[in-house]
């Protein structure tokens, strides 16, 4: 399932392959397709991008018709040829305006489409995962929100703990189900959390419970102590995290994998990425510049329009520009992780990851013009 090719300190390159054969590298960030499509985009140009995998949410997409209760190859469906990871809508739970309640099995949730209740158990949730083909499944998990109350998230870990158990027992077709550690900032039930889930057999694993508004030197302390937790030769996924600087942190620390919708969010609001930093439409420097959001991006965007341009479909309310947005930081993001993977398999990217710029000297030194 995956195959450790370097290592540098505590970062790793490595292939991750579902049991259809598809095959992804890593590090490596999913964009996030709730419904099955990044927003703006279609498949084809995600995959033209250079992202060989998505996450959907298939509690969501299950309560959609016509797939609402069907079974339906989610890749041929969406003309997708890449990866697809599923969460299980366990972090609706700290949303509002989804959780209506608590039993032992699982969660009582409110359709956002109906306004109707819904039961999500760990049954209902392998289920879903099933009746969609994907390649890779997170069970049911329980997310404590921040701030964490130790009564809380105690019992939040004991009952991610039985779910994963109870997702085992399910049937689940080609699906390779994903368990995720939880432990809200408490080391010793991280630990606890990850030994038991490791005990059960999974073989890849999602650091959840991170990134909801905790003091970052606390994601970071717990997710080192969450990696090391771990089986070191199993992957590894922190789930909510996708700013530059973070998923470098976070690959020095031997993460292997990342979601977020910040990416795309971002730049369909008009924060641009760049290797020096953000810029946003909104602070100024747009109106009048004949120039590309950065110099030297090949992306679609910086190579045919003016920061100008982007100003004009702002004042104009022009839809394009979301999709301009989400291509750019797409583009950005893609090849952020190909220099990643190219320094680590240079064994650069640990004197890179301890510097003052490094998301800059990535692309200086690793990103192909």
């Amino acid at each position: 399932m995956f195959d450790i090719k370097e290592e540098d300190g505590k970062a790793r390159r490595g292939i991750l392959t579902a049991k259809s054969g598809r095959r992804m590298h890593t590090p490596a960030l999913l964009p996030v397709a709730t419904y099955g499509t990044v927003k703006t985009l279609t498949p084809l140009e995600v995959r033209d991008l250079g992202f060989e995998g998505v996450i959907v949410n298939s509690f969501l997409i299950n309560l959609l018709s016509p797939m609402g209760g069907k079974e339906v190859d989610l890749h041929k469906y969406l003309s997708w040829d890449g990866m697809i990871f599923a969460d299980s809508g366990g972090f609706q739970l700290i949303r509002r305006g989804f959780l209506l309640g608590r039993h032992p099995h699982g969660f009582k949730m409110r359709d956002p489409f109906s306004g109707g209740e819904v039961d999500l158990t760990p049954k209902v949730v392998v289920e879903y995962h099933r009746r969609l083909g994907v390649d890779f499944g997170m069970v049911l998990d329980d997310c404590p929100p921040y701030p964490w109350k130790e009564e809380v998230v105690l019992n939040s870990t004991e009952r991610t703990i039985r779910w994963a158990r109870e997702s085992l027992e399910e049937p689940r077709g080609d699906v390779e189900l994903l368990a995720i550690v939880q432990g809200g900032g408490s080391v010793e039930l991280r630990r606890r959390c990850a030994r038991e889930l490791k005990e059960m057999g999974y073989r890849g694993f999602g650091i959840g419970g991170l990134s909801i508004g905790e003091p970052k030197e606390i994601t970071w302390a717990v997710t080192d102590e969450t990696v090391q937790a771990l089986p070191q030769e199993t992957m590894k996924y922190l789930m909510g995290v996708g700013e530059p600087e973070d998923i470098i942190k976070a690959v020095s620390l031997g993460v292997d994998l990342f979601d977020s919708t910040y990416p795309a969010r971002g730049g369909r609001h008009g924060t641009y990425l760049t290797p020096t930093g953000k810029v946003n439409l909104k602070a100024g420097g747009f109106k009048g510049v004949e120039k590309p959001i950065y110099d030297g991006c090949t992306c679609p965007v910086c190579q045919t329009y003016s920061r100008d341009f982007l100003y004009h479909l702002k004042k104009g309310r022009e839809m394009l520009l979301y999709r301009l947005g989400t291509l750019h930081n797409l583009h950005f993001i893609s090849r952020l992780m190909d220099g990643i993977r190219r320094s680590i398999e240079e064994g650069e990217f640990s004197r890179i990851a301890v510097g003052k710029a490094p998301v800059k000297e990535i692309f200086d030194e690793y990103v192909e013009a």
